[in-house]
């Protein structure tokens, strides 16, 4: 699944801005990052992606979107989301 796959399935209550994804991520990372190594593993994704999709309003992802989205998030392939 490509972005425009994942977006056209996904319906907002608004727009989203580069700054509003900022803090998304930050308050992912503040949330589920406890031991502060600034990385998101794999198994950890779908509860992080739920809450996400809860804050912002969107349809919650169905397993597939979340594996196809983690792919297209984990872009050096070693199964974790690293911040920085």
């Amino acid at each position: 699944m490509n972005q425009s796959m994942l977006s056209s399935r996904t319906t907002l209550k608004r727009s989203i801005t580069a700054q509003d994804i900022d803090k998304l991520i930050e308050k992912a990372f503040s949330k589920f990052d406890q031991d502060k190594s600034y990385r998101i593993s794999r198994s950890e994704f779908p509860q992080v992606l739920k809450v996400l999709v809860d804050m912002i309003g969107a349809m919650e992802p169905t397993v597939d979107d979340s594996d196809d989205l983690f792919n297209l998030i984990d872009v050096n392939g070693d199964e974790t989301l690293d911040k920085g």
